[in-house]
């Protein structure tokens, strides 16, 4: 029983999580997802794979290889922009990449927007206290074509909450809506 877990464990582990779509590429197919949810919230993504906003670049490593980015800067339907960070892992998002994150937001003056499967909780309060918001979605997103088999087994066997989507769910198109309702107030 312990090597069929392993084995479903490894599947999931080795699938591939990029995307591309329309010759835009997506390092993991939850940022694919993500940004259709902010489209149908009302969010404008302005960019995408980013460092750089309003004449601001934030480059945070100063060798060689591509400084840490956002994964979308966006315009809220209330007229605030919004760094945006999606991580779709099964642990907490580590505090070197909470950190990063942040920095990236304060100095291209963004509020932070951190859309992931789970947060530490003092992940909320650091990014309340910057004016930003935490949306969880509990559940680690692939990309259509995992085998249905192994998604059953890891889902009831091992227990790992996994979820496969096409169009971005009416549960994370209404948590980015009140996400912005709730950056706007702050």
């Amino acid at each position: 029983m312990a090597e069929e877990k392993l084995k479903l464990i490894k599947t999931f582990e080795s699938y591939d999580r990029k995307f591309e779509r329309d010759g835009v590429r997506y390092q993991d197919y939850s940022e694919y997802i993500v940004e259709q949810a902010m489209i149908r919230a009302g969010y404008v993504v302005v960019a995408k794979d980013s460092y750089y906003f309003n004449g601001i670049a934030c480059v945070l490593q100063p060798g060689a290889g591509r400084p840490p980015d956002l994964d979308f800067i966006a315009k809220l339907p209330g007229g605030d922009y919004v760094g945006v960070q999606v991580k779709n892992r099964l642990d907490y998002p580590k505090p070197n990449e909470i950190n990063i994150f942040i920095e990236l937001c304060r100095v291209l003056h963004l509020k932070p927007l951190l859309v992931t499967r789970q947060a530490h909780p003092m992940t909320f309060d650091v990014v309340k206290r910057l004016k930003g918001w935490v949306v969880i979605f509990k559940q680690s997103l692939l990309k259509p074509g995992f085998p249905r088999e192994a998604f059953d087994a890891i889902r009831q066997q091992v227990g790992i909450p996994i979820a496969v989507y096409r169009w971005p769910p009416d549960y994370l198109i209404k948590a980015l809506i009140e996400a912005a309702k709730a950056i706007a107030k702050l």
